[in-house]
């Protein structure tokens, strides 16, 4: 009795545990916005900017992640990233090196073994309109 109970209780710990952690992405996946095997440059609302990352990411070890923007009309920006499960809060400011806003990330390895990340970029214009751009790379 008491091994079914233990069994019973173990396995309603874990699938709630498994229900908590649960983030989701704020998109569903597209393949289209995946910079895992090459720069991808996105067109949004008042500008274009192309994204590129160190490859290959590997978790616990730094990368960095770039925004190359076609116009010079962005006030501020931040970035944050996170997988389906949420594994914390990871929030980064973009730092300008010339023409180029770079971001250098230390990121955990996921107990599942999941290595699909998301990061989405809020961006202000001067203008003070707002924007963001979601894609998804891996850290494996």
């Amino acid at each position: 009795m008491t091994k079914n109970f233990l069994f019973i209780f173990s396995f309603i710990f874990f699938i709630s545990l498994s229900i908590n952690s649960y983030a989701a992405f704020p998109e569903e996946y597209s393949e289209n916005k995946d910079i895992t095997l090459s720069d991808k440059t996105f067109i949004i609302d008042d500008n274009k900017v192309t994204v590129s990352y160190t490859r290959p990411a590997k978790p616990l070890r730094p990368f960095q992640i770039t925004f190359k923007f076609e116009k010079e009309n962005i006030k501020d920006m931040n970035y944050t990233t996170n997988m389906v499960m949420n594994m914390g809060d990871y929030k980064y400011t973009p730092v300008k090196n010339q023409d180029i806003y770079m971001i250098t990330p230390v990121l955990p390895r996921c107990g599942s073994g999941r290595t699909l990340w998301y990061g989405q970029l809020d961006i202000t214009y001067n203008s003070n309109k707002k924007d963001k751009l979601i894609f998804f790379y891996n850290v494996k």
